[in-house]
């Protein structure tokens, strides 16, 4: 082989090993994410924005009126799937929960899409739109 296809291969193989990477640093961000938009008053200020967590959480979707426990057990997220841009990605997951309130359980199952950005080193939720 050429010394400048040997040269243009090496480029692409670590062009796609950064991009793969970066893609796994965003899906442990994104699995991050969505365990913090499931507590129950959790400080979600520095992963997702309002609207993000209002869509995520139990209570504030109304999918339930009371304080329930968060066990991580009984929350399963699924592969992540991602296109990215470096400093946006678009993602997509499902997720399954099924937590307790007081004597009543609750749960589902849920196709995830979140739009993230890069902010501050670590992923940001800016959208989020769940699909039953």
């Amino acid at each position: 082989m050429s010394k400048r296809k040997l040269t243009i291969l090496a480029g692409v193989s670590l062009f796609l090993l950064v991009y793969v990477t970066y893609g796994l640093w965003i899906a442990k961000d994104v699995r991050t994410i969505l365990t913090i938009g499931m507590q129950p008053d959790s400080s979600y200020d520095n992963y997702m924005s309002e609207q993000a967590y209002h869509r995520l959480n139990p209570i504030r979707n109304g999918m339930t009126n009371s304080t329930y426990t968060y066990q991580s057990e009984n929350h399963h997220i699924g592969p992540v799937f991602l296109f990215h841009f470096f400093v946006v990605a678009k993602t997509s997951t499902k997720q399954s929960f099924e937590f307790q309130n007081k004597s009543v359980s609750f749960g589902g199952t849920e196709v995830v899409k979140m739009t993230t950005k890069l902010k501050h080193g670590r992923w940001y939720a800016s959208e989020i739109h769940i699909a039953p």
